[in-house]
């Protein structure tokens, strides 16, 4: 009888530990997602071009042919002048881009798409002294070269509309079409 206490007292005291281990862990991991959240940057038109991060891949549409820039090539430069092109930004324009919009953009225009394998997220500030935040969730954007949209950055899936105005794309054309 007194060995069968012992194996229960044992048992319990093993779940007793186990379940404190448990708890332990929980309570360690929770710190770590509170920083990640908190270390998410917010954007302002001071810094807008801070949204536009390194792509995974950059593809160039010119009148409906599709090129895919080598990362060796003008993958860079495209970037950095892309980012001085946001550095005027002051507005998310109201507008909404259907996915036929998109597609037409690509065919009649030049554009280039920033294309990124995971989901971007960024909180969009409009004025420093204002709480109101808007919620960017990109996995592409989309930049208009040429043609009426030529000045706007388009988010997709998710956003509260396109960044505005954007620097002139003259200097990026002309590298895109560079042989």
């Amino acid at each position: 009888m007194k060995c069968i206490i012992s194996i229960c007292f044992t048992v319990l005291l093993l779940i007793f530990s186990f379940g404190c281990s448990s708890v332990n862990l929980d309570s360690q991991e929770q710190p770590d997602s509170k920083i990640s959240e908190k270390e998410e940057q917010t954007i302002t038109y001071a810094n807008a071009a801070d949204l536009i991060t390194i792509p995974d891949k950059i593809i160039y549409y010119h009148r409906g042919n599709q090129t895919i820039v080598d990362k060796n090539n003008k993958f860079d430069n495209i970037l950095k002048i892309t980012k001085d092109r946001a550095s005027i930004v002051k507005d998310v324009s109201k507008l909404a881009f259907s996915q036929s919009d998109i597609e037409a953009l690509k065919q009649n225009n030049d554009v280039i798409e920033y294309v990124y394998l995971k989901n971007v997220s960024a909180n969009w500030k409009y004025d420093v002294n204002s709480d109101f935040i808007y919620r960017f969730e990109y996995n592409s954007i989309i930049f208009p070269l040429t043609g009426e949209w030529n000045d706007k950055a388009i988010f997709l899936p998710t956003s509260p509309g396109p960044l505005v105005p954007m620097g002139s794309a003259d200097e990026l054309i002309k590298v895109l079409n560079q042989q």
